[in-house]
């Protein structure tokens, strides 16, 4: 018997469309996290590294879908630009520069909205 779900078997664009609905699984996460830690105080170091480490397991999802799902070249530029906004607010956060990283949170939305609209009319 032949398993039809084996990758040489399988459609490729139902596989698009797997590692698309994985991204977007990533990014829920990822933004319900960023919601949460700009929601925290700064005072409550332990529960914001919490949510940036929620953070950074929803962006490796993210990174790693995305990188199998990038048909485009816009779609690549938009992915790398989100990873660069990433460390970016990594960055941000070691030196404690509240303003910037708030910043860095906005740019993050905007590159993950960039992104789901080219997934739209890819």
């Amino acid at each position: 018997m032949v398993d039809d779900t084996s990758p040489t078997r399988r459609n490729p664009m139902n596989v698009q469309q797997e590692h698309i609905a994985e991204f977007h699984k990533g990014e829920k996460l990822f933004k319900d996290a960023l919601e949460s830690f700009e929601n925290t105080d700064v005072g409550e170091l332990h529960k914001r590294r919490e949510f940036k480490e929620v953070m950074d397991q929803a962006m490796q999802v993210m990174s790693q879908t995305a990188k199998e799902a990038c048909q485009s070249g816009r779609l690549k530029h938009l992915k790398e630009k989100l990873d660069g906004d990433f460390q970016n607010f990594h960055k941000h956060l070691e030196c404690k520069d509240q303003e910037k990283v708030s910043q860095d949170c906005d740019k993050l939305r905007k590159d993950l909205e960039e992104i789901n609209r080219e997934l739209k009319t890819s």
